[in-house]
């Protein structure tokens, strides 16, 4: 049986999300800095999960260099709409 120290999460958010471009005029956090991001191009992730019931969809906004990188690594499958 696997302790919970032994088994990691992933978040599969990050490479099925569809991606866009938009403009931060009110403040938002980097989902992966944590570091505001104000006034400033930056890249929105949209996810929408079904089920029973009604969807949910999620957002998530990282800085658009912290996006370039993560291009340049592969962790991404769709790229910006």
């Amino acid at each position: 049986m696997y302790q919970d120290s032994e088994v990691q999460s992933y978040d599969y958010f990050w490479e099925r999300a569809d991606w866009t471009y938009k403009f931060a005029l009110i403040p938002k956090r980097c989902a992966k800095t944590n570091k505001w991001m104000w006034m400033q191009t930056v890249a929105q992730a949209h996810r929408m999960y079904t089920g029973p019931g009604d969807p949910i969809h999620e957002y998530r906004y990282i800085d658009k260099n912290e996006f370039f990188m993560l291009q340049l690594q592969g962790g991404l499958k769709n790229g910006i709409r």
